[in-house]
């Protein structure tokens, strides 16, 4: 398991935090390698920029229960975590994030 904070930064256009180009991709990996310290949002573009807060940042994904995400199969290219109210997925192959709500 991850030791050190991580700060995850949002993929957007070079410059411009506005457009949040792979919000749902960037939340399942975060979910997925996060460890007991870590932060997703933006790195600095300025004072004079809009950072949007999606809704996402506002769910309750819970504590993670798995310490690690784990490959579901040898090369299957498909990574899941359990958290105590989602289990996050990402198919790397396809490059589609699943999130499944326990409640």
């Amino acid at each position: 398991p991850q030791t050190r904070a991580m700060m995850f930064a949002l993929n957007t256009p070079r410059g411009d935090p506005s457009k949040l180009l792979s919000l749902k991709q960037d939340l399942a990996n975060f979910l997925l390698i996060r460890g007991p310290f870590a932060w997703l949002g933006h790195a600095w573009k300025g004072c004079s920029k809009d950072y949007p807060f999606p809704n996402e940042f506002h769910l309750d994904y819970g504590e993670p229960i798995d310490a690690i995400c784990a490959e579901t199969g040898v090369n299957s290219g498909i990574f899941t975590r359990e958290w105590s109210n989602v289990k996050v997925e990402m198919n790397c192959n396809t490059w589609t994030p699943t999130m499944t709500w326990k409640k």
